[in-house]
């Protein structure tokens, strides 16, 4: 049997068109209700800027710890798996859901060029957040290698920056440029949370003090396989 869509012949092409045109503006506007209704409307949200104010986009904001309110205090909630990150927006917004009563979250905020920022027990209750990223100082060193010899760069090698956390570590790579130099951007931090630069398995804590550079180790690399063979 074959369905057939009926139309009324008797009216205008012109009346049978607006009525069909009609259908389809509440059909669209049904949907864009559903997906409104989707969008989480709690949790934390705010703004990421320089300190002249300017909105930052793509600044990482990530989960790296959560603590929960029960019998008046708070306690750290342990997960396995991934903690999940955010990206700002170009107006520099970022919302991270919280669908959980007394559920807090410990973040940083993450940017090439800037200084990681740290906040700490943040909830959906508290108010928009207004997160400034400041350029901190430089953490500058070099990465060479023994060759007949003489210390020579290394181009392309990893170096690591991180921060202990008693859940989940800060942690940045970057790779050295020709001349074998890395460099990070920093900000001093507590004496049980010193940052770190790691190669090759070896671990240096670094001093931080606020308003001066920081000449970061220069690491030796071990001898290049390939050539050693020869």
């Amino acid at each position: 049997m074959t369905s057939r869509i009926r139309t009324n012949k008797n009216l205008p092409d012109k009346m049978q068109v607006t009525r069909k045109v009609r259908g389809l503006a509440v059909f669209i506007a049904f949907v864009v209700l559903c997906a409104q209704a989707a969008e989480p409307t709690t949790g934390i949200r705010g703004v990421a800027s320089d300190e002249a104010g300017k909105a930052l986009a793509q600044v990482k904001v990530q989960v790296c710890g959560m603590e929960k309110f029960s019998e008046g205090t708070w306690s750290r909630v342990l997960r396995l798996g991934l903690m999940p990150n955010y990206a700002t927006d170009k107006e520099g917004r970022f919302l991270i859901p919280i669908g959980e009563v007394g559920v807090a979250y410990d973040l940083y905020f993450d940017k090439v060029g800037f200084a990681p920022t740290f906040l700490y027990r943040m909830a959906s209750s508290s108010n928009e957040m207004s997160v400034v990223m400041k350029p901190g100082v430089a953490v500058t060193g070099t990465v060479r290698r023994r060759v007949d010899g003489k210390l020579e760069p290394v181009s392309g090698a990893s170096v690591e920056l991180r921060r202990p956390y008693v859940d989940l570590w800060y942690q940045q790579r970057t790779l050295t440029d020709d001349q074998g130099r890395y460099a990070f951007r920093v900000s001093p931090s507590s004496a049980d949370r010193k940052w770190q630069m790691v190669f090759a398995g070896k671990v240096v804590q670094l001093e931080v003090k606020e308003g001066k550079s920081v000449a970061g180790p220069d690491f030796e690399a071990p001898p290049d396989p390939d050539k050693s063979r020869h």
